[in-house]
């Protein structure tokens, strides 16, 4: 029907006016004016170039021209219904897919346990996850569910519903013969920081740091680099506390505290508040992020 000249619309309101049986009734049914039912159906009778009613002081019925419309067009609105029925049904059944986006530190940290008891309780919906950063890109319709990191106070856009479902705590780590060998509270300490930033922009992450006296070594813009040059004894990172407590080559600088920098938000469009497999996983998402061994590695306890 791409090359259709009838607005499927009035075919709609051309029903409306066969059943009230009058412009008048019909309007009155979809809280319409009396000149837009009538302009509609003049409009549906030139792009079919044929007359659908006859109009008289009794009302509107139909002519032969009208009654074949109603035919098809009420066969249309039936498979409409059932379309809806079935795709309503879908949402309503714990099966199909999720699609998860996230950044690389929450996929491979802190949301695989979750994934896992997901698809073993719900075995006919299949979880996909991609690596983002990107706040916005839940405007591409495949995307259901963001899991995202974000500065404390900053709120997502206004489009997007979510929840902050954890907080997230920092600190500085390296190795202990890095910092043996770099001490990096003397006044001519030769410790440098591992920064964070891209394309030769520097993040001002570092200037509230009690480290700020510290040159910068490097420049990396992502989690597992940071972790991997701080093992590597290049300098100190500073990096979430769930993601360096693990890493039994690394330990806190002495003298710095974790401090919570970052909220863990998960973000959804609207229209997909009722679908039940995402209404599942989200429950499951805040149920382990609430819980107490959860809570304790993000503020790094």
């Amino acid at each position: 029907m791409q090359n259709s000249s009838m607005d499927w619309s009035d075919v709609a309101i051309f029903l409306q006016t066969m059943r009230a049986g009058s412009a008048r009734s019909a309007a009155a049914s979809l809280n319409v004016s009396h000149s837009t039912i009538t302009r509609r159906i003049a409009s549906l009778e030139k792009s079919l170039g044929v007359s659908l009613f006859r109009k008289d002081t009794s009302g509107y019925t139909l002519s032969p021209e009208g009654e074949s419309l109603q035919r098809y067009a009420e066969q249309a609105e039936m498979s409409l219904r059932q379309a809806e029925i079935e795709l309503k049904g879908k949402d309503a059944k714990y099966s199909g897919e999720i699609r998860i986006t996230t950044a690389d530190a929450i996929a491979n940290h802190l949301l695989m346990p979750t994934i896992a008891m997901f698809s073993q309780q719900y075995s006919d919906i299949n979880a996909e996850v991609v690596l983002s950063s990107q706040v916005l890109d839940l405007g591409d319709h495949e995307v259901d569910i963001a899991l995202r990191i974000m500065p404390m106070n900053l709120m997502p856009p206004e489009h997007l519903v979510g929840r902050i479902i954890g907080k997230i705590a920092i600190c500085y780590y390296a190795t202990p013969r890095y910092l043996e060998q770099h001490d990096p509270w003397m006044s001519d300490s030769s410790a440098q920081l591992i920064g964070w930033g891209e394309l030769g922009k520097e993040s001002p992450i570092f200037n509230d740091s009690p480290l700020r006296h510290l040159s910068i070594s490097c420049r990396m813009n992502h989690s597992a680099m940071q972790l991997e040059a701080a093992k590597q004894s290049m300098g100190i990172t500073l990096l979430p506390c769930f993601i360096a407590d693990k890493e039994p080559t690394l330990v806190r600088v002495p003298k710095c505290e974790p401090e919570i920098k970052h909220d863990i938000w998960m973000l959804s469009k609207s229209e997909q508040r009722e679908v039940a497999r995402l209404r599942a996983f989200k429950e499951r998402l805040i149920d382990d992020f609430n819980s107490k061994q959860m809570k304790e590695r993000l503020l790094g306890n």
